[in-house]
């Protein structure tokens, strides 16, 4: 589970976690945020990066991630959840 904010901002702490080797293959990377647009641009570089498959977090109970309209909070908000889907979508090919 890696950060839609750490991607998009190149923290390399972040863009570590989102690190696989050839072998690891097929490689999802499950990406947690609640602004649709920054998920979009995060599955972006989760593709660059040579992902297969993009993973959106919707269980996290943690109240880090969930406070901030993440994780779990998003089961609680389904438009929100779907306008992420979508800008995502749109953003990418991989699913």
């Amino acid at each position: 589970m890696v950060s839609s904010e750490g991607l998009v901002r190149g923290i390399d702490r972040t863009l570590e976690y989102a690190e696989f080797t050839e072998d690891e293959r097929p490689v999802a990377i499950q990406i947690f945020g609640g602004d649709p647009a920054r998920m979009a641009a995060a599955a972006q570089v989760v593709e660059s990066r040579g992902a297969d498959i993009v993973d959106v977090n919707m269980g996290c109970p943690v109240p880090k991630i969930a406070n901030h309209d993440a994780g779990c909070s998003l089961m609680r908000d389904p438009e929100r959840a779907a306008r992420i889907i979508r800008e995502m979508v749109r953003a990418v090919r991989i699913r």
